[in-house]
């Protein structure tokens, strides 16, 4: 019967990729890749869960090649999505249990909507609570400069909710900001659209990702 429900699942991936396919060919490798990545964790503890808003949905290759194989990880994410939204949806029960490591990455939108820092760090507390329910070892980024001022102020503000947080709970913390800004700024060769990082940003933060998470097939 597993057999049988694993067969089912895949047909079912394959068939979300055909219809999303003239959309986004990176959904369609996100959602397809997140199938298996189930699947497997509904027998092997995973390597890594990333937990994070469309800064990591939109790119979902750079987590797999972070990791060292295609099923080695699994992404829970929502774009668009506020560190509350992102908490009630790790707490769901398509959430794995256990990973070796847990990458959040969130923290975006609460800056687009200007939240006070005080209810973002109460709000981000709660989510890493849950990261810490998957695994001890939780790594925390930080959220990224934009090329938008207004936004980068706010983020600032949050950045100290996290780096305190992670300070508290013994948290490993990436920085992005002296890899990809420059006087606060967002490069343009690492984004896409002032937000969203290009294929170069990623692979930056992939490097980070891969020295604090270490492999072994």
């Amino acid at each position: 019967m597993k057999a049988v429900k694993v067969l089912v699942v895949l047909y079912a991936a394959f068939l979300t990729g055909v219809l999303v396919s003239a959309f986004n060919v990176f959904q369609v490798r996100s959602i397809y890749f997140n199938y298996l990545a189930l699947i497997r964790s509904e027998y092997h503890k995973p390597h890594i869960v990333f937990i994070g808003d469309s800064l990591i949905a939109n790119n979902t290759p750079w987590p797999r090649s972070a990791t060292g194989g295609v099923l080695n990880s699994v992404s829970v994410t929502q774009p668009g999505a506020v560190v509350e939204g992102l908490t009630l949806l790790a707490s769901s029960q398509s959430t794995p249990k256990s990973a070796d490591f847990v990458v959040i990455s969130a923290g975006m939108n609460n800056s687009f909507q200007g939240q006070n820092a005080l209810v973002f760090g109460k709000a981000y507390r709660a989510l890493v609570n849950k990261a810490l329910s998957i695994s001890p070892k939780v790594i925390v980024t930080l959220i990224t400069p934009t090329q938008h001022a207004d936004i980068n102020h706010n983020s600032l503000q949050l950045n100290r909710q996290i780096q305190k947080i992670a300070k508290e709970r013994g948290l490993l913390v990436v920085d992005l900001s002296i890899d990809l800004s420059r006087n606060g700024f967002l490069l343009p060769q690492y984004t896409v659209d002032g937000v969203h990082l290009s294929r170069i940003g990623y692979k930056k933060w992939e490097k980070k990702i891969r020295l604090l998470t270490p492999y072994t097939l």
